[in-house]
C-alpha cells in the first residue's frame, strides 16, 4: 500500500493518495501514513490549494486523535493553518512538535510568529528566550532569527533597544537574502516613532548601498514617513547603481513636485535638473511623466488635452494647496476620539469575477463586519440609493479603477464604513483602529495628493458628498482627462482644498484629517 501511495503522489493523484492513506484501518497506523497524508499537503500546497491540504491533514486527525504522529505531519499542519491565517490553531500544531523535539528551531520560529499575529507578545517573548538559553542557533538561519526579535521588541514597544538590533544587522546585512532584507525594512512601519525608524534607516542604508531594490523601499519608507528631502537624496543614489528598480522615477517625480514649494534646496535642484533632462532627451513617456509635464511645463492652450499631452488642467495649484494643507494639518494635535460607532470593512472585487452577480460575502471577525462587493452587488446597490444620473455616470466609467471610486464614493457617503484595496493584507481588528480619530473622515496621504485606496468616514460626509458630485459631473461630461484627474488622486486632491478653503471662509472646522502612510499601516 505504502508503494501505491507514493506512485499516486509522483503521478499528482493526491487525492487518491489521501483516499487510501485514510483507508487504513489500523487503530495505531505506522508513521508512513502521517507522513504521505503530509506529502500530499505539500503538493497542493504547492498548487495554491491550501483548503484541501488543510482538509486531509485534519481529517487524520480527527481520524487518529489519541496516536502519536511524526514531526514532518504537525509542522505541515502548522504551515497550512498559518497560510490560511489560522494563527490560533498554527501555534497548536507547532506546539506538539516543540513537544516531541525542544529544540526544533523551525517549530519554535513559527511558534513564537504565530504567538505574534495572535497579540500575545509576553508569551512570544517567552518561548524565544527559552529556546535561546537551551539550544544554539543554526549559523544558516540565524538572519531569520535576528528578525525575529525585531518583530517581538516591536510587539512589546520595546523601541530602545530596536536601533541595536537593527545596527547589529548591518553587520550581518550581506549573509541576508533579498526577502530578509526587504522585510527587515518593511518592520519600520510598525514603528510609530518617525525619528527613531530614521535613525535605523540610517543604520542599514550604507551596509545595502548597492541594493537598488532596497534603497527605493527606503526612499518610499522616507516618502511615508513624510520626510521628502532625504527620500530625493536616497533616489539619486541609485542613479549611480547598474540596474534601477520599476517604479522609482514615479516617486522622484512625485517628490520633486510635492516639495516644490517648501525646500527647494540643492538637492531638490539636482533632481529637477535631471529629470528635466530625461524630458530633453525624450526617456519621459509615461503616466507619472504627464503629471510632470503640466506642473512645469504649463501651456496657455485652451484645450487641456493636446497630442496626448495634459495642459491647463490644475495640477500645480492643487499640488501646491494640498502640500501647504497637509504639512499645515501635520502640525496640530490629534484630539481624543469621539464615542466609537460600529465600522465595518469594505472591499470591491471588479476585476476577477466572470461573473457580475456573485453574492454579498459578509464575514464576521471579532465583531467586526467584512464585506466584498462585486459588480452587479455595486450596480444593484447605485441603483437602489441613487438616482439615475449616478448609474448613466457608471456606464460612462473607463476602466476598473473609476468604477471602484465611483461606487466607494456612494457606499461611504450612504453607509459609512472603512473601505480598503481588495488585496489589503492587514487583519479587520486592526484596520478598525483607523476609527481611533475625532475627525469624520480619514483619507491617507499618497503619491500628488490623496491615496484613494484606504478611506474611513461615517455617512454623509460633506466632502465626500462634494467629490461624488465632480466625479459624476466629469464622467458625465466624458472628459478626454486620464483618470487620476477625472476620479482618482487629483481629482480627489482639488476638492478636498476647495472644500478646507470654503469651510474656514465660514469659521467652521473641516472635520477631516489627512494622515501619513506610515501612521496608515501601523
Amino acid at each position: 500500500m505504502q508503494s501505491q501511495v507514493q506512485a499516486y503522489i509522483a503521478n499528482n493523484d493526491l487525492a487518491k493518495a489521501a483516499e487510501l492513506c485514510l483507508s487504513v484501518n489500523d487503530s495505531e497506523p505506522q508513521f508512513w501514513v502521517f507522513n504521505s497524508i503530509a506529502k500530499v499537503a505539500v503538493e497542493y500546497r504547492n498548487q495554491r490549494n491550501n483548503d484541501a491540504a488543510l482538509t486531509h491533514l485534519e481529517e487524520a486527525e480527527q481520524k487518529w486523535p489519541d496516536i502519536a504522529k511524526p514531526v514532518f505531519f504537525w509542522m505541515e499542519l502548522g504551515h497550512t493553518r498559518r497560510t490560511l491565517l489560522q494563527f490560533e490553531n498554527a501555534a497548536s500544531a507547532y506546539a506538539q512538535v516543540i513537544e516531541i523535539s525542544p529544540g526544533h528551531f523551525w517549530a519554535n520560529l513559527f511558534y513564537v510568529t504565530s504567538l505574534l499575529k495572535l497579540g500575545l507578545a509576553d508569551k512570544a517573548h517567552e518561548v524565544f528566550e527559552r529556546f535561546e538559553s537551551k539550544f544554539d542557533t543554526p549559523e544558516e538561519s540565524s538572519s531569520e532569527w535576528l528578525i525575529l526579535r525585531i518583530e517581538i521588541a516591536i510587539a512589546r514597544d520595546e523601541l530602545q533597544l530596536l536601533q541595536s538590533y537593527y545596527q547589529l544587522c548591518a553587520y550581518k546585512i550581506h549573509h541576508f537574502k533579498p526577502y530578509q532584507r526587504h522585510r527587515l525594512i518593511r518592520l519600520l512601519y510598525h514603528v510609530k516613532d518617525t525619528r527613531l525608524v530614521a535613525k535605523c534607516i540610517q543604520s542599514l542604508i550604507f551596509w545595502l548601498s548597492d541594493d537598488a531594490s532596497c534603497i527605493y523601499l527606503f526612499a518610499k519608507l522616507f516618502y511615508d514617513i513624510d520626510r521628502l528631502a532625504s527620500c530625493i537624496r536616497t533616489l539619486l543614489s541609485i542613479l549611480s547603481l547598474e540596474k534601477e528598480p520599476a517604479n522609482y522615477m514615479d516617486l522622484l517625480i512625485t517628490s520633486v513636485c510635492e516639495t516644490a514649494e517648501v525646500n527647494r534646496d540643492n538637492t531638490w535642484k539636482q533632481a529637477k535638473c535631471f529629470l528635466d533632462k530625461q524630458c530633453i532627451d525624450g526617456n519621459s513617456a509615461g503616466y507619472y511623466w504627464q503629471l510632470w509635464q503640466d506642473y512645469f511645463e504649463p501651456q496657455a492652450e485652451e484645450y487641456p488635452v493636446i497630442a496626448n499631452k495634459n495642459y491647463n488642467v490644475g495640477t500645480e495649484r492643487t499640488l501646491q494647496q494640498f502640500t501647504l494643507l497637509y504639512a499645515r494639518q501635520s502640525q496640530l494635535p490629534i484630539g481624543q476620539p469621539a464615542q466609537a460607532s460600529p465600522y465595518s470593512v469594505i472591499s470591491c472585487s471588479f476585476g476577477r469575477e466572470a461573473s457580475k452577480n456573485l453574492e454579498l460575502e459578509k464575514t464576521s471577525s471579532s465583531g467586526v463586519e467584512v464585506k466584498r462587493f462585486s459588480i452587479g452587488n455595486a450596480i444593484e446597490f447605485i441603483n437602489t440609493h441613487y438616482p439615475k444620473r449616478f448609474y448613466s455616470a457608471w456606464r460612462l466609467t473607463r476602466s476598473q479603477a473609476d468604477k471602484e471610486h465611483l461606487f466607494k464614493l456612494c457606499y461611504l457617503v450612504k453607509i459609512g464604513g472603512i473601505f480598503v484595496p481588495e488585496n489589503m493584507q492587514e487583519n479587520p481588528e486592526k484596520l478598525a483602529q483607523l476609527t481611533n480619530y475625532p475627525e469624520s473622515l480619514l483619507l491617507v496621504k499618497g503619491y500628488m495628493g490623496i491615496n484613494t485606496g484606504i478611506v474611513v468616514s461615517k455617512p454623509n460626509h460633506p466632502l465626500l458628498k462634494a467629490i461624488l458630485e465632480q466625479i459624476v459631473q466629469n464622467l458625465t461630461n466624458r472628459s478626454r482627462l486620464p483618470g487620476f484627474y477625472t476620479t482618482g488622486a487629483l481629482c480627489w486632491s482639488k476638492v478636498y482644498c476647495q472644500y478646507v478653503k470654503e469651510v474656514e471662509r465660514r469659521g467652521m472646522n473641516a472635520n477631516v484629517r489627512i494622515i501619513s502612510p506610515h501612521t496608515a499601516f501601523i
